[in-house]
């Protein structure tokens, strides 16, 4: 991808030097490195023009449909740029499989989605099984960190996509994939929940990851969960489902505790996506998905697509673009994609070339979770279960402490139901990413999210992220 200066973009200039007031000479010059890099993604992922379109030369989020009539200056607020995309990267044996065929170009496919990744703040993939992770890896690695157990071996050549394969499955990744960019997220604590219904040989699982993100939204972190479900059946799904209630319930409340337990149950510098590709689809298995967006009915989570959540969604209309087209004579921009899965149709040369199947509709999400309800019995089963794990962890106990253990446990006392909150993470844009007919880079569309993040303080006030007035 190439890289633009800022050279000549007085207006950003402006915005960044008010932005930076109050700052000592150090942490200006961080803010402005980590706020360049962020811009910077911007323009690789949307091109110069159209980012100058699209932003006026500074990263702005505006009320309504992008702008006044009048062309008054807006407040600058930071996103965060999230992409989420089912990679399809197999292992080449996997490609012998008639199934399979159409998963070609593979290390060109990575190479374009290393790409659209570098041009993001935070990459949640799935189905990167090992192939082509040495041409995946070096396409984000100036810009972005990743974890250890995705490092290719990158020693054998063309033998990188056996190796790799073989240990990603000896590490149990399941085939998910973070990357993050360094000079704005730090990663604090990785955790794997491997699910009991999996596709044979997959090790599916749901992976969470916690992330600093004080240098973008000052006290804010973020709890992140990717993860991709089984396509063997409604009722294993539905075991998926339970799997990352259970987990999000552990996790939330590892934070909960972590946070010295605000009475209020608010954890305002929490924010907590569910990204992935859970092979649901709300038009095709509506009940099923019901039970998915609020996980199984204890939590208020957010479909970021949705319209109503969304306003980049298709069904929306920007009066500015409009008024901008006729005026300046242009055509009007392609249909934008409202599915993530689109069944080929060879004739017309339309849907997607590496999806052999007759279905359309969207399996692929990033929720937010607003708020989640836990009951007692729950709540006090997992607090157990951390209690044990902290043992086991310490030492190996003898038979004789595992039966005092337990004589403790029973005398427990139950703790109450609760139910938590979370920082309100606004949709500033959430669009499907497609290609053009054989040039698809997966069997999947990728989803492209613009969030901002307001941090709501435990008294029940509002602290916005940086750009907004206040201080977090």
């Amino acid at each position: 991808s190439q890289n633009f200066g800022m050279e000549g973009d007085d207006e950003y200039d402006r915005l960044a030097r008010a932005e930076a007031e109050g700052l000592n000479r150090q942490d200006e010059a961080d803010h402005d490195h980590a706020y360049e890099d962020s811009h910077r993604g911007d323009r690789e992922l949307l091109g110069d023009a159209a980012y100058e379109d699209e932003t006026g030369g500074a990263r702005t989020a505006v009320d309504g449909d992008g702008g006044d009539d009048t062309g008054s200056e807006v407040e600058a607020v930071n996103h965060l740029r999230i992409f989420s995309l089912n990679c399809f990267l197999l292992p080449p044996p996997a490609t012998w499989n008639v199934l399979f065929w159409p998963c070609g170009r593979q290390t060109e496919r990575a190479g374009k989605i290393a790409e659209l990744c570098a041009a993001h703040d935070l990459c949640c993939l799935q189905e990167c099984w090992g192939a082509a992770q040495d041409t995946l890896n070096k396409g984000v690695e100036d810009q972005h960190a990743i974890l250890d157990v995705h490092k290719s071996c990158g020693w054998f050549g063309c033998l990188n996509d056996l190796i790799d394969p073989i240990r990603f499955f000896a590490s149990k990744t399941g085939g998910l994939y973070f990357s993050w960019r360094k000079s704005i997220l730090e990663n604090l604590d990785v955790e794997r929940r491997a699910f009991g219904e999996q596709n044979p040989l997959s090790n599916q699982n749901v992976t969470c990851m916690l992330l600093d993100a004080e240098r973008l939204f000052p006290g804010v972190r973020l709890l992140v969960f990717n993860t991709h479900f089984t396509l063997l059946g409604a009722d294993k799904r539905a075991e998926n489902i339970r799997t990352l209630r259970g987990f999000v319930e552990e996790r939330v409340l590892k934070e909960y505790e972590a946070m010295g337990q605000p009475e209020s149950g608010r954890l305002g510098k929490l924010a907590v996506f569910v990204i992935g590709d859970m092979n649901i689809s709300e038009t095709h298995q509506p009940r099923q998905w019901a039970r998915l967006a609020s996980l199984e009915g204890c939590a208020v989570m957010r479909d970021l697509f949705a319209p109503e959540n969304n306003p980049s969604h298709p069904t929306h209309s920007s009066s500015k673009e409009k008024k901008k087209g006729a005026k300046e004579g242009k055509e009007e921009a392609p249909e934008k994609k409202t599915v993530t899965q689109e069944g080929r149709d060879e004739k017309f040369k339309t849907g997607n070339s590496m999806f052999p199947f007759a279905f359309k509709g969207r399996v692929d999400f990033v929720f937010v979770l607003d708020s989640i309800s836990i009951s007692g019995t729950r709540r006090t089963e997992i607090l157990r279960g951390q209690k044990e794990k902290k043992e086991k962890e310490k030492e190996n106990a003898s038979e004789t402490q595992k039966a005092e253990g337990k004589e403790k446990d029973k005398g427990v006392k139950k703790l109450p139901a609760i139910t938590l909150s979370f920082a309100h993470a606004r949709c500033l844009s959430l669009e499907v990413i497609h290609q053009p007919y054989g040039e698809e880079l997966s069997d999947h569309w990728g989803l492209s999210t613009k969030v901002d993040i307001v941090n709501l303080d435990p008294a029940g006030g509002q602290g916005p992220g940086r750009g907004e007035d206040g201080d977090g």
